[in-house]
C-alpha cells in the first residue's frame, strides 16, 4: 500500500494554475490534495481538515505566507497547528536573518521557485518523515515525563501518609523555593530541579522511626542524630532514578551550612550545590513558621530577621538576600492546608 494515502497535504497559493499542477503532482503520489487561495482560507481550510502538511506561498496577495505561519505560531487559538510541517514556497532565497528567524519558529523547510515535480516530492518526503520521528519523540518524552511526575506524586503522598507535617511543609518548601531559584537567576531548567528538590528535600523521613518523627517534643540528642539520617535514607532512595542525580545530590546537602559546620559531608560555602542552599533557606524559613506541638510559629518578620543573623554561617548570603527580596516583592503562596496532592499534581 502506498504509504502516502490519507496524507493530507494543504496547498496554499494565490495562483490558480500552481494549485491545478500541485494537485496532480500530488494526487499521482498518493497524497490527499487540498486546496486554499489566501491566507484566510487557508487558515480555515487547516482548522476543519488538520492536515498532515502544508506548502505556503511566500508572497500572497492580503495575507501574506509569512504572515500567516506567524500568526499560527503566536496565537493561544492555533496551538495544536504548531506541530503540523509547513513548506515555506518562495521565487527568491530571501535573507538569512529572515530565513532563520522562521526556521527558528518552527518552519519545517524552504523550497524556492522554480522547482520540478521530483525536487518537490522529495523536500515533502524528508519533511513528514522529520515530523514523524520528532512526534514519536514528543510521545515518548511525555509519556516519561508522565512516569516521572507519577514516582515523584507516589514518593510524596507515601511521605505525607507517614507524617502530614513533613508532607505540607514539602509544599509550602517547594512554592518557596521556585520563586527564590527564580529570583537567583536561575534557567529553567534549573528552577524545575529545585522545585522537585524542594519537594523531595524530605523524603528520607519514610526511614525515620514515626516515635521520633511526631514527638510532641524536643528531640534528644540521640533522637536527633537518628533524624539527621535522613539526607542519608533520602539520598539512597533516589539512587535509582537516573533523571534524578542532581536533585538526589540537593536533597543529600540541604542541611549543610555556609560555614562548614552542617551535615553530611561538612561542605564549605560554594562547595555545597546552589540548589541545596535555596533549598536550606527556604526549609529554615518555613520550620520556623509554622506551628509545632511543643511550640508556636514565629512571625514572617522575626524568621526573615534569623535567617539574616545567619547569613553567612548557616546559610548563602546572595541566597539570604535574594529570598528577602522575595518577601518584600510578597509571594503567592497556596494554604498550608491546602491538599498535598492537589499541589503535588501541579507541582511541574
Amino acid at each position: 500500500m502506498n504509504a502516502h494515502l490519507r496524507k493530507k497535504v494543504l496547498w496554499i497559493d494565490d495562483d490558480t494554475t500552481t494549485l491545478q499542477l500541485g494537485q496532480i503532482i500530488l494526487e499521482q503520489a498518493g497524497y490527499c490534495f487540498l486546496s486554499a487561495r489566501d491566507g484566510e482560507e487557508g487558515l480555515a481550510v487547516a482548522v476543519a481538515e488538520q492536515p498532515d502538511l502544508i506548502l505556503l506561498d511566500y508572497a500572497m496577495r492580503g495575507m501574506s505566507g509569512k504572515e500567516l505561519f506567524e500568526l499560527i505560531q503566536a496565537s493561544d487559538s492555533f496551538t495544536y497547528l504548531r506541530h503540523t510541517p509547513v513548506i515555506m514556497l518562495t521565487g527568491h532565497s530571501g535573507s538569512n536573518d529572515e530565513r532563520r528567524e522562521l526556521l527558528n519558529l518552527g518552519l519545517a523547510a524552504y523550497l524556492v521557485k522554480p522547482f520540478g515535480p521530483r525536487e518537490l516530492l522529495n523536500v515533502i518526503d524528508n519533511v513528514l518523515i522529520t515530523n514523524e520521528v520528532r512526534e514519536k519523540n514528543r510521545r515518548l518524552e511525555t509519556e516519561l515525563q508522565n512516569t516521572f511526575a507519577s514516582i515523584v506524586k507516589s514518593l510524596m503522598l507515601l511521605l505525607s501518609v507517614k507524617d502530614p507535617y513533613t508532607g505540607e511543609h514539602s509544599g509550602m518548601v517547594l512554592q518557596l523555593a521556585e520563586a527564590l531559584a527564580r529570583r537567583c537567576g536561575l534557567s529553567e531548567e534549573e528552577v524545575f530541579e529545585v522545585k522537585i528538590a524542594a519537594l523531595l528535600h524530605d523524603i528520607g523521613k519514610i526511614g525515620v522511626p514515626e516515635s521520633i518523627l511526631r514527638k510532641p517534643a524536643r528531640l534528644t540528642p540521640e533522637e536527633k542524630a537518628e533524624m539527621d539520617k535522613h539526607v542519608i535514607y533520602g539520598h539512597r532512595a533516589l539512587a535509582d532514578i537516573p533523571k534524578l542525580g542532581r536533585v538526589r545530590e540537593m536533597v543529600y546537602h540541604h542541611h549543610e551550612r555556609w560555614d562548614g559546620m552542617g551535615y553530611p559531608d561538612r561542605l564549605v560555602g560554594e562547595q555545597t550545590p546552589i540548589g541545596a542552599r535555596i533549598v536550606a533557606v527556604v526549609d529554615a524559613f518555613d520550620a520556623m513558621t509554622s506551628d509545632r506541638p511543643y511550640r508556636a510559629g514565629m512571625k514572617k518578620e522575626i524568621a526573615l530577621a534569623r535567617l539574616n543573623e545567619a547569613s553567612g554561617t548557616q546559610f548563602d548570603p546572595q541566597v539570604v538576600n535574594c529570598f528577602s527580596q522575595c518577601l518584600s516583592e510578597g509571594l503567592p503562596l497556596s494554604d498550608r492546608c491546602a491538599n498535598l496532592s492537589s499541589l503535588v499534581q501541579n507541582f511541574h
